[in-house]
């Protein structure tokens, strides 16, 4: 049949992921770095585990978790460090990666992000192609939800996401004190205002950087 044609080509691409690495990390000489897949499992898992009680859609929260990064397969893992690392900043000072460089003039921001969006907004019809038109519509439609923070969903996932990176980013400090992760605190602290998010980022600070805790 032409549609499971369309499906294993979907598939295949979508696979990618698996072995795409996250920029951010490799930007940061992480060694064997996370995949976009990777990110992706974690992100869904969690989205699940801490939206229970909140009134979300879950199958609609879930939905969206697994196409949020699709786009990525043609878009690239594109990361708030780009233009400094364009411009040969962080071969002169690794620390920018402990700042968090979208505290620039608004316009400037906002073209950064424009920008973005359309490259990834293109990607993702590019993979959704081979699928059916009604399929095709609703992942796009879940993506543009996501990346406008649109609906309850969306913008409780848009939480989760940078909560995993600083989880992420707190194994990868753990185990190389000499990584540079500020960043991801300083984005954490002006982007997550869940209680439930801000309570977990508050027990992974504990977690991993107590004093007390052994496996600080």
């Amino acid at each position: 049949m032409a549609e499971n044609k369309g499906l294993v080509e979907f598939f295949l691409q979508a696979g990618r992921l698996k072995e795409i690495k996250r920029s951010g990390w490799v930007n940061r000489g992480v060694k064997n770095p996370e995949s976009i897949a990777d990110h992706t499992f974690r992100m869904a898992l969690m989205a699940w585990v801490m939206g229970r009680g909140k009134g979300l859609d879950m199958l609609r929260l879930l939905k969206m978790a697994l196409v949020h990064d699709l786009c990525e397969v043609y878009a690239g893992d594109a990361t708030p460090h780009d233009k400094q690392i364009e411009r040969g900043e962080h071969l002169k000072d690794e620390t920018i990666f402990d700042r968090w460089p979208l505290r620039m003039p608004q316009e400037e921001k906002e073209e950064l992000a424009n920008s973005k969006r359309s490259r990834e907004g293109k990607a993702l019809e590019q993979i959704s192609q081979q699928l059916p038109e009604d399929l095709a519509q609703e992942m796009r439609g879940l993506w543009y939800e996501y990346e406008n923070g649109l609906s309850l969903e969306g913008v409780f996932l848009r939480q989760v996401d940078r909560v995993e990176n600083v989880l992420q980013a707190c194994e990868y400090g753990q185990a190389d004190p000499n990584l540079h992760m500020g960043s991801f605190w300083e984005q954490i602290k002006e982007l997550a205002d869940d209680p439930d998010l801000v309570e977990f980022v508050d027990e992974m600070d504990r977690y991993f950087y107590s004093k007390s805790n052994p496996k600080s």
